[in-house]
């Protein structure tokens, strides 16, 4: 069954947790994590240990990081004779515990085996310094990201929650061509300050503007609010824009929308940054006549396709995919009356003001196809032909329609076999353009048709254009290590070290056999020395992990054997020698690691990790709460159909569908939902049967290994749907949402 999209209606309230007594705000997580610490302390005076382990457990689901928590579920463990839960706790605290580790207390011989993994698991994380010292940035990044999610990392977190008060207070970070100004968090100002000034070569290179560029300034605020009441009256469809008059760009957290609006991943705020960043330099081109406003628009459009990477790295040949989505739609229609516009009538757009919204894509599409249409040979013909269209605005005498010049540099000149019209090049074009529809949208075989064309380009040593190919096929089969090691071997040939050494370190991770061997001699290439460093800490820590785990598991303390496992896996190139223990672990009913709640009035978390579980108990058809304004910046539209209240976990997010969601209705029916307007609708799929409360889980296995990721929908503890995932489309969140108002949500919670 289908209905209506549900934008109008989705309104984010993680409503929390605990107890029949109604909604939590976020202050009354400190309050009630305050009580349960009471409760612990009172119930191990009374004797009760097991119910003080459970009150200090509970607590520390709403304060995970609170001492005093820890240290009364430590001793409520040692209490109750749990001794595998005692050192769980002793070792959430940071502490060694001789009296509870049987690997500390027991012998000598112990005491090294726990010695030999702490040691191994921080020189795992100390490769950070050395990449760094080598000037290997991304590696750096990429190790310090795998650090920080373990308790081993060498530097603190960054400051991503560190926000400045307010605007006026921003940090402002100088580089060679920005001013950047952003109260976004404490590190974003200094990530685009390093991001603009690699994407500036890009422009530069690409354009060839004349003269001396002018400093831009960057202003990135942390919400759609401040951005509206310093950048006023700007449409809400506008996310971001540039000001020729004061050479600014302008820009908000995409996550932040306010007014009961859905947020977007924070990817989207890359995107309007690379596409905003373009036009400095599109407007230096127009002499006394502008750009056409497609060309204008379309060649900005076509760096939302580029990607932020690691350490302050910049990557082309992404795909904007909401563009691509549009233009499909508008090539399927083929009516510009239905204000679907064909290539023609958006090239001959000569009205004043902006471009419309719907000739976007039809724009963007055309630099696409110049960029990337590539023939027998392997030649990119239109790219010249897009380079000639440009030059032609730099001649100040050069009068002619710019439809005219499109014709004239991309059919007359090019005296391309079977194009002798525009109607001809307009043939090629769209079934270019559903190709590229087919190869992006399509399943996990889509990557070997981007393999294959990735091989014809390196046959012809264009190793640009093949590792663009090769990261489009990574986007199918995110950790394949064939494809890893063929980009590797692009960025040797284009002596990208940096590069060429992740990739091959990647390639590592789910390689055997001859690939493994391939792996490790573009690591020995790239940098023989690093190479047998990396492998060695790699190997040192996988065998101590091994030896530790076991070495608990045999002592019965089989939580403490999966944390040393859930420890060391970020730091590991290789984790295919621990997965059977860890799953003999799982089987054994070990609890696999820490329940935390979902604040109410918060985003959507992003958990750091490539397996969670979300989960929530929801009431269909029960007095619903009242989130309106205060507590979720909007209010629930209670207009909506009898039927059409939902409530749902929120378990990802996506460029294509908005907000992932499995929810149930008010008529107990469960469903998928999207947030986005665009999206088909909702699909409902089966009955929640029983009467009175649900509990709605989601598991999301990010598979890294080649494999498909994948979503598995429980309801009451039994799996009712499993789906597989683009992981190419796909963001980590956890969250819960009311969906109108006779939904009652409760004991919302996640963990990794």
């Amino acid at each position: 069954m289908r209905i209506g999209a549900l934008t109008s209606l989705l309104l984010f309230a993680a409503i929390g947790a605990g107890g029949p007594g109604g909604p939590v705000g976020t202050c009354d997580f400190a309050q009630r994590a305050a009580f349960q610490l009471e409760q612990a302390n009172a119930e191990l005076a009374a004797g009760h240990a097991a119910e003080s382990l459970a009150a200090a457990e509970l607590g520390l689901e709403y304060a995970p990081d609170s001492r005093k928590l820890l240290e009364a579920a430590g001793r409520a463990a040692v209490a109750a004779g749990r001794r595998d839960d005692a050192l769980f706790w002793s070792l959430e605290l940071r502490e060694r515990r001789a009296d509870l580790d049987p690997l500390l207390a027991t012998s000598k011989e112990s005491r090294e085996l726990y010695d030999r993994f702490e040691s191994a698991a921080a020189a795992a994380a100390g490769l950070e310094r050395r990449f760094a010292a080598e000037h290997l940035p991304a590696n750096a990044a990429d190790v310090a990201r795998a650090a920080r999610a373990t308790r081993f990392s060498t530097e603190p977190p960054p400051a991503r929650d560190a926000a400045k008060e307010g605007f006026a207070n921003a940090r402002e970070k100088q580089s060679r061509h920005f001013t950047v100004r952003s109260d976004v968090d404490g590190t974003t100002a200094d990530e685009i300050a390093d991001a603009m000034e690699a994407m500036h070569r890009v422009y530069r290179a690409i354009f060839r503007p004349r003269g001396e560029a002018k400093r831009v300034a960057i202003k990135a605020y942390r919400s759609r609010e401040e951005f509206d009441a310093h950048e006023p009256g700007v449409q809400p469809e506008v996310h971001g824009f540039y000001s020729p008059q004061t050479s600014s760009i302008a820009l908000y957290d995409p996550r932040h929308e306010g007014a009961g609006r859905a947020g977007r991943p924070f990817t989207a705020f890359w995107a309007t940054l690379m596409h905003e960043a373009a036009h400095p330099c599109l407007h230096e081109l127009g002499g006394k006549e502008p750009l056409p406003a497609w060309l204008n628009e379309g060649s900005a459009c076509f760096f939302e396709g580029w990607r932020y990477a690691r350490g302050g790295r910049v990557e082309s040949g992404d795909v904007p995919r909401s563009r691509l989505r549009e233009l499909i739609e508008i090539l399927d229609t083929g009516r510009s009356d239905l204000g679907r516009p064909d290539l023609k009538s958006v090239l001959q757009w000569h009205e004043g003001g902006s471009l419309p919204a719907s000739h976007y894509p039809v724009g963007w599409a055309l630099v696409e196809f110049s960029f990337h249409f590539e023939d027998e040979a392997g030649d990119r013909p239109y790219f010249d032909a897009y380079r000639d269209l440009l030059d032609s605005w730099r001649n100040a005498d050069d009068r002619r329609d710019g439809f005219a010049r499109l014709v004239d540099c991309y059919v007359d000149q090019r005296k391309r076999a079977g194009v002798a019209t525009f109607a001809d090049f307009e043939q090629l074009w769209s079934r270019w353009m559903r190709g590229l529809a087919a190869r992006t949208f399509g399943g996990t075989e889509q990557a070997d048709a981007w393999l294959a064309l990735a091989r014809r380009q390196t046959e012809q040593r264009r190793f640009n254009a093949a590792a663009e190919s090769l990261r489009s096929a990574l986007d199918h089969r995110p950790g394949d290590s064939e494809l890893l090691i063929e980009l590797s071997g692009c960025a040797l040939e284009r002596n990208d070290k940096d590069g060429a050494i992740l990739a091959a370190r990647h390639a590592l991770a789910s390689a055997a056999g001859a690939v493994r061997e391939s792996a490790l001699a573009l690591l020995t290439r790239a940098d023989r020395r690093l190479a047998e460093e990396i492998v060695a800490v790699d190997d040192r820590l996988r065998e101590a992990t091994l030896a530790t785990a076991r070495g608990y598991a045999q002592a019965g303390l089989p939580r403490c054997a999966l944390r040393r496992i859930d420890e060391a896996t970020p730091l590991l190139l290789d984790d295919a020698e621990l997965e059977p223990l860890r799953v003999e672990l799982r089987k054994s009913g070990v609890e696999p690691g820490r329940w935390r709640r979902l604040a109410p009035d918060a985003d959507a978390i992003e958990p750091a990790a490539t397996r969670y579980v979300v989960e929530a108990l929801i009431e269909p058809g029960a007095p619903g709460h009242e989130v309106a304004g205060d507590a979720a910046g909007g209010s629930t539209d209670r207009s909506a159909a009898a039927g059409d209240a939902y409530g749902a976990i929120v378990f990802g997010e996506s460029e294509r569908d908005g907000a992932r969601l499995f929810g149930v209705s008010e008529r107990r029916r469960l469903a998928l939902l999207s947030a986005r307007s665009t999206w088909e609708g909702t699909e409902e799929f089966t009955t929640a049967a029983a009467e009175g409360p649900v509990r709605l889980a989601v598991e999301v296995d990010l598979a890294h290994d080649g494999r498909a990721g994948r979503v598995i929908c429980r309801l009451d503890g039994k799996e009712v749907r499993s789906d597989p995932l683009d992981v190419a489309d796909f963001l980590p969140r956890a969250g819960v949402v009311a969906i109108g108002a006779s939904i009652r949500i409760t004991d919302a919670r996640w963990r990794q």
